[in-house]
């Protein structure tokens, strides 16, 4: 399990309870698409598949 499958749900209802429900999963979905995206290029610059693919295969 995934701690951003236990930490969404609820940081999306209190943003929700925090506004009008459409303005609260408009900026949850904001917020959380910007974080992907942060995410998405950190992995971007820091993957190395040649030398991550022994340690993700279990293989030292």
């Amino acid at each position: 399990m995934s701690v951003g499958g236990v930490v969404a749900p609820y940081l999306t209802g209190r943003i929700v309870d925090a506004s009008s429900p459409a303005e609260g999963y408009a900026l949850a979905f904001q917020i959380f698409g910007a974080i992907s995206f942060v995410c998405a290029v950190i992995a971007l610059l820091t993957v190395n598949p040649d030398r991550d693919a022994p340690r993700v295969m279990g293989s030292s």
